[in-house]
């Protein structure tokens, strides 16, 4: 009896399948405590509660965290852009293209940084344009 790649492929699917049917929640009733609390309507569907996996509490928190975050990255990108235009300039031993090239990246690498630190800045100009048109989405912010 030849035993095929397509047998072997067809019989850990079936096996995956099984797991995932059978035993996974077992373990995920397991995890939870048990049976399910009854609720009021007689059923035992209770609500799970979901908690909150970021610190954040809020849209604008999160955004403020993830302009921290990428000013963070981009700090060390930048850094290593600045070096790497250093490297072009001194490869270019005097060729007037590829001085022209590094003049082209160290400015791509200026403008790169202006944004990236004016992020920040970005960020509290629109907030501050839209807290005066929704007060309320804002009110549990500060």
């Amino acid at each position: 009896m030849k035993i095929t790649t397509r047998k072997i492929w067809a019989s850990m699917f079936s096996l995956t399948l099984l797991m995932s049917c059978a035993v996974v929640p077992v373990l995920t009733q397991a995890q939870s405590g048990g049976t399910p609390a009854p609720s009021s309507s007689g059923g035992t569907g209770a609500i799970p509660k979901l908690e909150n996996p970021l610190k954040f509490g809020s849209i604008e928190g999160l955004v403020t965290g993830l302009v921290d975050i990428a000013l963070q990255v981009g700090v060390v990108v930048a850094a290593l852009s600045l070096i790497w235009v250093g490297f072009k300039y001194v490869a270019a031993r005097g060729n007037p293209k590829k001085i022209e090239e590094a003049h082209q990246a160290l400015l791509y690498t200026i403008i790169g940084i202006a944004i990236l630190f004016g992020a920040k800045v970005i960020v509290e100009i629109i907030k501050g344009t839209i807290e005066p048109l929704a007060p309320e989405l804002f009110k549990n912010i500060k």
